[in-house]
């Protein structure tokens, strides 16, 4: 085992106690308080997100969110971003929202003491909160994720002849001291207790049990439940309205990940290898959106609408960014436009998701 405080600390713990179900080692590794991942100060140089790289992106988004309490009627909005790593977008959001007089109503979501710390330099007038459910406010909500869904952590099953399996850590004492995957058959309906979420993961099983399984001896797939008991919160908004940027597929594409979708990060290089290094790698999933749209039905939106992020951001005025550029920038405008929207760029595979609750649309 590569030794370091946080692996010997599960490893304890499984000895102990037995092996873990993955996604609680997985939150362990990421949000542990004082060797988690994003507890670490050098986290943010393992991997970029196109809210850090892209100016363009940043006042794209910015500039609808802060135009949506208009668009809505609403005259008291909150502006919340979940997830705002080191704060690049949230302080182009802070500035506009500022210059209208409602610099006080912004809040973000971050568990990273680090990462809040650094978000706060840039936004130094925005409010820093551990969840979305410690919001003061509960009405004119506009909410905004980039790569947020994404971070937690799925429970990992797998399906072979029609019999299921979940994943847990095991510690190898006999060997090479590692932590390694082992698997434990379940039942469907015992395999999570809330009735609708036995009916989610049994619909997820049966869209995957409708493909051509055959060239597969096992299909791994995940399931995040953790995510499922966050939409929870969004429940208790009056009315809000959700942007979300991220990757992931629809539940009729899930045979195109029969391996799963978990990935490890460190310095920029992905690995499927999650178990090793703990706390020292980021760790994300794809986000199953048909998921996350039945889940945000729940809570109340059940207006809803999904696109590509390119398309997203072209339809969202993306070229009028870069023709207010000013000259001398104008060609460092042009290539960021290309990275977002030319055909086989990253902004291709991200989707962008929106939901309306409470909304006056018209």
């Amino acid at each position: 085992m590569n030794e370091n405080r946080l692996s010997a600390l599960i490893a304890e713990r499984i000895l102990r106690e037995g092996p873990m179900r993955l996604d609680s080692f997985l939150e362990l590794c990421l949000y542990h308080p004082d060797s988690g991942y994003y507890s670490r100060a050098d986290s943010r140089r393992d991997f970029v997100t196109v809210a850090q790289r892209s100016s363009l992106f940043r006042e794209c988004v910015a500039a609808h969110l802060v135009e949506a309490p208009e668009r809505f009627g609403w005259s008291e909005p909150v502006f919340v971003e979940l997830g705002a790593g080191d704060g690049e977008l949230l302080a182009t959001l802070w500035e506009k929202v500022a210059a209208r007089g409602w610099g006080e109503r912004v809040f973000f979501v971050e568990r990273g003491g680090r990462r809040q710390a650094r978000a706060l330099a840039r936004a130094p007038g925005a409010a820093p909160l551990l969840s979305l459910a410690a919001l003061p406010a509960r009405r004119e909500v506009i909410i905004f994720a980039n790569e947020f869904f994404d971070a937690f952590m799925p429970r990992l099953f797998a399906l072979e002849n029609a019999s299921l399996s979940e994943a847990y850590v095991a510690f190898d004492t006999a060997s090479d001291h590692r932590f390694a995957l082992t698997f434990e058959q379940v039942r469907l309906p015992d395999a999570v207790r809330d009735p609708l979420l036995q009916h989610d993961l049994a619909t997820l099983v049966g869209a995957i049990e409708t493909k051509d399984l055959a060239r597969y001896s096992t299909f791994l797939f995940e399931f995040q439940e953790s995510l499922a008991s966050y939409c929870e919160i969004f429940t208790e908004f009056e009315s809000a309205y959700v942007l979300a940027f991220d990757y992931g597929y629809t539940m009729a594409e899930i045979e195109n990940y029969p391996r799963g979708t978990l990935m490890a990060y460190a310095r920029r290089v992905a690995t499927e290898d999650v178990l090793t290094d703990c706390g020292a790698r980021d760790v994300t999933c794809h986000v199953n959106f048909s998921l996350l749209e039945t889940w945000l039905e729940r809570a109340g939106f059940p207006e809803q609408a999904r696109a590509s992020q390119s398309s997203w951001l072209l339809e969202h005025g993306l070229l009028e960014f870069v023709e207010a550029a000013a000259p001398d920038r104008k060609r460092e405008a042009l290539n960021d436009f290309k990275s977002l929207v030319i055909p086989g760029t990253m902004s291709e595979t991200f989707t962008a998701l929106e939901a309306w609750k409470g909304c006056n649309r018209s």
